[in-house]
């Protein structure tokens, strides 16, 4: 599995840049495992969309496309899969 980050500076682009990024999966046929947003961290307004695909290909083309970064996952004790800081 692979999680892509992408960075969404202002919470106002937030609608318009998951609606281009659906767009482009739809029309690549490509179907993410999992798709999230949260906010950097707490006061900062920026947004973090994390994208996760099963097919290293498909991730590649999306950070390729939406300008993200590959992270690395980590597995949690309780089997829960979370991206680890640490990569880049």
């Amino acid at each position: 599995m692979r999680a892509i980050e992408i960075i969404c500076l202002q919470p106002s682009n937030l609608s318009g840049q998951m609606e281009a990024m659906r767009t482009w999966l739809d029309e690549h046929h490509f179907e993410p495992s999992s798709f999230s947003c949260q906010k950097r961290k707490t006061g900062d307004r920026t947004i973090v969309i994390s994208v996760r695909f099963n097919a290293a290909q498909q991730a590649e083309a999306f950070a390729d496309h939406f300008g993200g970064r590959a992270v690395a996952l980590l597995c949690a004790r309780d089997g829960r899969v979370k991206p680890s800081r640490r990569a880049g």
